[in-house]
């Protein structure tokens, strides 16, 4: 625990205090990029360091969603970056990426906060490299208060020449990093309390928010499923009402019941099918002898016509019946005469039970009659 906050205080001390004179920023009116390389003889740099800021207040950033570090392939053509290091909103910590071993750099790196508005992204080597970038580049994305994406980024010239070499020593480098983490000592203990602080207070804000959402889910659940229920019994009430009101019921034969429409009006065979749904069930489509006579009994009982439609018809290819609701081929006829069915005048494509001889007859599907639907009981 005591490293880690070792750690925190040396990377926050390093962020805080000024670049030396070395040091080699380049700056927009939001983001920042430094390299600051350490001392070194001819063309042997020791190890350097580069960090990114970024000021989200200056940007259309509502929300910044990361910080992200490249450098430039050592062997690669003019343009090519590659991750050194990201910090995002959804991790802590930051992230080492490429091929980068976390044992050999340091990382440190924060989002920032509506409280601080400030995000950086600090990336040290620990020790020297050879082959290191010769620019760097750093690139912040993030979301306006549309959540529309907003990217921002920033590319510097690095202080260190490509292909460098080391003698193996860090000395003076960490000599300077010591004197600036000691001059910022004081100042970011007290702001890293402060930090910690904040964070435990957001903390159990947050909770609590999440403890009285949960709350107000549950309330809300109850509610819904009270109004589904509401919903369901109107919609059987509403089905009982329609039923009284538009159709004559039978009794139970075979497990279903048949329900014959009060009306006699033109018939329409699609609208008449979603009306049988309503019911729970569809046109009729009768199998056998046994459930011809059992409807035919019924029809007349209810009387009120002469015509009653089934579901039965070769709307789409003639002298081919089928059910309208269920496609099955009809297999059951009873016609009533040697010519039928005869397709009158090429117009007669709907099954229907007629009086005159209390057999099947093919009619105009747009003629006046009742209709019979039939349901599981």
């Amino acid at each position: 625990m005591l490293d880690k906050a070792l750690l925190v205080l040396w990377c926050v001390a390093l962020l805080e205090t000024p670049p030396p004179a070395y040091s080699h920023p380049v700056s927009g009116q939001a983001i920042q990029l430094d390299v600051t390389p350490a001392s070194g003889s001819g063309n042997q740099v020791r190890t350097h360091s580069i960090s990114c800021t970024l000021n989200s207040s200056l940007t259309a950033m509502e929300k910044v969603t990361a910080l992200t570090v490249y450098a430039s392939k050592p062997y690669g053509k003019a343009g090519e970056f590659a991750p050194l290091a990201s910090v995002d909103l959804w991790n802590s910590d930051p992230q080492v990426l490429n091929d980068v071993e976390a044992s050999d750099v340091d990382v440190f790196g924060r989002i920032g906060t509506a409280d601080n508005t400030k995000s950086q992204l600090v990336f040290s080597w620990k020790s020297p490299r050879n082959g290191q970038a010769s620019q760097y580049k750093c690139i912040a994305n993030g979301l306006d208060r549309n959540g529309r994406v907003v990217t921002i980024s920033i590319t510097s010239d690095a202080a260190m020449p490509s292909g460098s070499t080391s003698d193996g020593t860090s000395k003076d480098y960490l000599r300077l990093l010591t004197k600036n983490i000691m001059s910022g000592v004081a100042n970011t203990t007290t702001e890293i309390e402060q930090s910690v602080h904040t964070v435990d207070t957001n903390v159990e804000k947050l909770q609590k928010n999440v403890d009285s959402l949960g709350e107000q889910l549950k309330t809300q659940n109850s509610t819904i499923e009270k109004l589904q229920e509401s919903i369901t019994s109107f919609t059987e009430l509403y089905k009982l009402s329609y039923l009284m009101s538009n159709f004559d019921v039978s009794e139970v034969h075979r497990g279903s019941k048949y329900f014959v429409s009060r009306t006699v009006s033109p018939f329409n065979i699609q609208a008449a099918d979603s009306l049988c749904s309503m019911l729970g069930g569809y046109l009729v489509e009768i199998d056998d002898d046994d459930e011809f006579n059992f409807v035919l009994k019924f029809v007349k009982h209810v009387g009120g016509a002469r015509n009653f439609f089934t579901g039965g018809n070769d709307i789409e290819e003639e002298g081919v019946f089928k059910f309208w609701h269920s496609k099955r081929p009809v297999t059951f006829f009873t016609w009533g005469a040697a010519s039928e069915p005869s397709n009158s005048l090429n117009n007669e494509h709907c099954i229907e039970i007629r009086f005159d001889h209390d057999r099947y007859n093919d009619w105009a599907c747009n003629s006046k009659a009742k209709y019979v639907c039939e349901a599981p009981a």
